[in-house]
């Protein structure tokens, strides 16, 4: 991600769509807006992942949902710092001191790792708590867009200290004559963690490190009070990340038995599971999660399949758009302007190109969106086509939205409807 570049993040929109519709309407272009919103329609309300064709399923969110364009920039990082201090300071409470340690005996030393483990563990539960609140509360409209991404990015930070502290709390129990660390909790602890340390949220950590007093960052997030969705775009890799907290209980017992967890997360990602063999380890007496990976043809699926509900409750992707199939596709013409788009499964990446109608030729053009059903008319810049990079790609939202694509000269517009 490059420093200055605008990042669009931009919601999951998971529905199973029927043939898009794209129809030619007036030119004209729209002033640059600041905040576009749409409801997710009813046909996600699935705690399964939605039947994507030739490539990845998507967990999708249930209930309707409101996705928000807005944007931060360096006041964001202002507010992350004292959490930054704080989690400083938290870290120096979960750490064994050394000349205590040292001057205890064995027995002691053991007590002193597992209480510390202990600790350790609670705050990796307190991450996920912490997410379901302030979910829930910007759903319900009483968190900002912008406290709900500090909370995102704080966990994402807590997750990276308490990770450095797992390690370092290892070493030490190591250093016990005849005792370890149970290696099976280790591992269970860093997959718990590896929910809050995504691909995505690290390339918001670095928008947000490398935001100038006067740059702002472009992003969508989309919220019920069971979850969340977020994705980006970003270097042509369209990475995805979604929470089902209503797919969580761990008050079940773990439903699965030795690779039964694998043959259900091949019931859900068929084509993944088609493509690649998966990587899991399981955590089903530990802490009631099983973890699968599967590195396929189109990138990467990581999930945390609930072993309660037998459900998936996180789901992380990364997908090369270049590999994405192209689902369906449209053009519009207007005064020697002709206005292509593309659409990939699941409502995922939507590419546009601009060419002169009779030649073909590439043209530059400035791109973008209005919800048609908002209220207003403001609109949102995507980005720009140009001669090197003919297309561009963005996450778009659901329901029906207008595209417009303006040169120098002219412009061309066309109502995608998506249900």
């Amino acid at each position: 991600m490059k420093a200055g570049t605008p990042v669009f993040f931009a919601v999951l929109l998971v529905c199973s769509l029927p043939a898009m519709t794209l129809v030619a309407a007036d030119p004209g272009s729209g002033s640059q807006g600041q905040t576009v919103e749409n409801v997710q329609p009813s046909a996600a309300q699935h705690s399964e992942p939605v039947v994507a064709v030739n490539t990845t399923n998507r967990l999708p969110l249930s209930d309707d949902a409101t996705a928000e364009y807005t944007s931060y920039g360096s006041d964001l990082g202002t507010t992350l710092a004292s959490g930054d201090d704080a989690l400083r300071i938290d870290h120096e409470v979960y750490m064994l001191s050394e000349h205590e340690f040292d001057q205890a005996n064995v027995s002691e030393q053991i007590t002193m790792a597992e209480a510390a483990h202990e600790r350790l563990q609670e705050r990796i539960d307190d991450l996920e708590e912490r997410e379901r609140e302030v979910v829930r509360t910007h759903a319900n409209g009483e968190q900002t867009t912008d406290e709900l991404t500090q909370t995102l990015l704080r966990n994402y930070h807590e997750a990276n200290e308490l990770e450095t502290t797992l390690n370092q709390l290892e070493s030490r129990a190591e250093r016990i004559p005849g005792y370890s660390l149970s290696s099976a909790e280790l591992r269970a602890d860093r997959n718990a963690l590896s929910a809050f340390q995504t691909q995505l949220r690290t390339g918001i950590d670095i928008a947000r490190e490398s935001a100038g007093a006067d740059e702002q960052y472009e992003y969508v997030i989309q919220t019920t009070e069971n979850g969340f969705s977020l994705a980006t775009i970003e270097d042509d890799i369209y990475l995805l990340e979604t929470a089902r907290f209503d797919n969580r209980d761990r008050s079940q017992p773990d439903q699965f038995e030795g690779l039964e967890s694998i043959d259900r997360a091949g019931e859900l990602y068929p084509w993944a599971a088609a493509d690649s063999t998966p990587f899991g380890q399981f955590h089903g007496e530990i802490r009631s999660f099983h973890w699968i990976e599967y590195n396929h043809a189109q990138g990467n699926l990581k999930i945390h399949l609930d072993g309660g509900t037998g459900d998936v409750y996180r789901e992380a992707q990364d997908l090369s758009i270049d590999s994405l199939p192209v689902e369906r596709e449209a053009t519009v013409t207007n005064d020697g302007l002709a206005l292509s788009i593309n659409q990939t499964p699941a409502n995922g990446p939507v590419g546009v190109t601009v060419t002169d109608d009779e030649t073909g030729d590439p043209i530059p053009a400035t791109v973008s969106i209005v919800d048609v059903e908002s209220e207003g008319d403001d609109s949102i810049e995507m980005g720009d086509t140009n001669l090197e990079d003919e297309t561009l790609w963005f996450v778009p939202p659901a329901g029906e939205y207008e595209v417009t694509a303006e040169t120098r000269m002219d412009s061309v517009n066309a109502t995608v409807t998506s249900t």
